[in-house]
């Protein structure tokens, strides 16, 4: 107790060591999903919600976070609740303009699955201070801790696991 699951301090160093460079920064919504857009009667998009992750990011940071295992624990190959990747994709590239990068996503899926698989929202990928322990730095549960490293060995082996 009080002390960083060896699984965080791993897949904190294994994000710095990984992360993509962002040439093109886009606003990154931070939390998307289908809950949090409001649809109208016509069923088409009329408020999206929940802003408070939003940050200027890299393009494909929301798709990762869409395909997160966490987001698609009952159905893993359906994303968002709603598309398989394949659909996603296409749909993406028509709607931006933009090539899909997988490995990019796969790398987001990897970031997310961390910050949303430890306790508290606001952990940062910042080892904890010199002779401070880690605050809430415990992955909720072992099956979130394997499914993390399991992203990050699928990426290291360029197997996309959407």
């Amino acid at each position: 107790r009080g002390r960083e699951q060896p699984v965080v301090e791993v897949a904190r160093e294994w994000l710095r060591k990984n992360a993509p460079a962002v040439d093109h920064p886009v606003v990154s919504w931070g939390d998307a999903r289908i809950g949090n857009v409001i649809f109208d009667d016509d069923c088409r998009p009329a408020a999206v919600l929940d802003w408070e992750r939003a940050t200027l990011g890299p393009p494909m940071q929301d798709l990762g976070f869409i395909c997160m295992p966490l987001s698609r624990r009952t159905e893993p190959e359906i994303m968002a609740k709603a598309i398989p990747f394949d659909v996603l994709a296409r749909r993406y590239e028509a709607a931006t303009g933009r090539a899909v990068d997988v490995a990019a996503i796969q790398y987001y899926a990897v970031l997310w699955q961390f910050i949303e698989g430890v306790n508290g929202s606001r952990v940062s990928l910042a080892p904890p201070a010199r002779g401070r322990v880690g605050s809430g730095g415990l992955l909720q549960s072992n099956l979130v801790a394997r499914q993390t490293l399991r992203l990050m060995e699928n990426y290291e082996a360029g197997r996309p696991t959407l």
